[in-house]
């Protein structure tokens, strides 16, 4: 349940239900009007129409579970810290995430509709409105990765315990998991030449992802020909987005810093990489 923000009593505050489909006018616009605004194929189709409603229904349910600005500020300031330092705080991660059980994020996804379900261009030469419905299934998919992450480090907090020294391995794995799937999203969009539509926090995960896979390779002593083209091809999105991308900036010219020692170790730590 929402509650509505008014003046009155905290005890008394009416609640309304979660959007639904219900809440949307899905309808078929006249030539008419369409002519007066801009018009576009989705003004005239019921199921495109459908679809983006999904979608938003489904972008609501997930931002219930997430705070994922807290994770975008928490990389800018990392990145951005030396300009600074005096006034500068890296916060642990999972300080800024409330709570949220693994398995909440887990049963959204499974009950995804496929409207909303992130899915590659079958066409080579995809419209306007194929192009637009990719991105936002996509920024969905990111969205679900990074709080899917925060999600697991929330749980390795409690590591420590001997009880859960069975489930290192599994959390080990959740997180490989995320954090692949992040830099594959990132490949993906830019090889379709869409990789300056993402919005500007999208680019945190990927932040996350090239100090995760340099620790990586860095505690195998060189690592793997597969760690190594991970990390690589990390640093190389982050290159092609820096005219576009403030965070892809300032990740560049955060590695690039000479008078910091080791800024890979800085960036693991803020970011409660293990």
């Amino acid at each position: 349940m929402m509650t509505i923000e008014g003046e009155h009593h905290a005890s008394e505050a009416p609640e309304v239900g979660m959007i639904d489909l219900g809440d949307f006018h899905i309808a078929v616009i006249p030539p008419g009007i369409r002519a007066i605004v801009d018009d576009c194929e989705v003004l005239s189709s019921i199921e495109q129409q459908t679809e983006q409603a999904i979608l938003f229904v489904e972008k609501t349910k997930l931002c219930r579970l997430s705070q994922f600005s807290a994770l975008s500020t928490t990389v800018k300031s990392l990145l951005f810290e030396h300009d600074n330092p005096a006034t500068r705080v890296c916060p642990k991660l999972w300080d800024f995430f409330a709570t949220r059980n693994l398995e909440e994020l887990q049963f959204w996804e499974r009950h995804l509709p496929p409207a909303a379900q992130h899915s590659f261009p079958i066409t080579l030469n995809p419209t306007a409105w194929e192009k637009s419905m990719y991105l936002h299934r996509t920024w969905l998919r990111l969205l679900y990765l990074g709080t899917s992450y925060a999600a697991v480090m929330e749980e390795m907090r409690d590591i420590g315990d001997p009880v859960l020294f069975p489930f290192v391995g599994e959390y080990s794995t959740m997180l490989e998991q995320y954090l692949v799937g992040i830099t594959d999203m990132f490949e993906e969009i830019y090889s379709l030449g869409m990789s300056t539509f993402l919005p500007g926090p999208a680019v945190a995960l990927l932040v996350l992802a090239l100090t995760y896979h340099r620790r990586l390779l860095d505690r195998q002593g060189g690592g793997t020909p597969k760690s190594a083209l991970k990390l690589h091809q990390c640093w190389n999105i982050v290159q092609r987005l820096r005219d576009t991308s403030v965070l892809a900036k300032g990740m560049q010219a955060s590695v690039a810093h000479t008078n910091e020692p080791d800024p890979w170790e800085r960036l693991a730590m803020g970011l409660s990489i293990p």
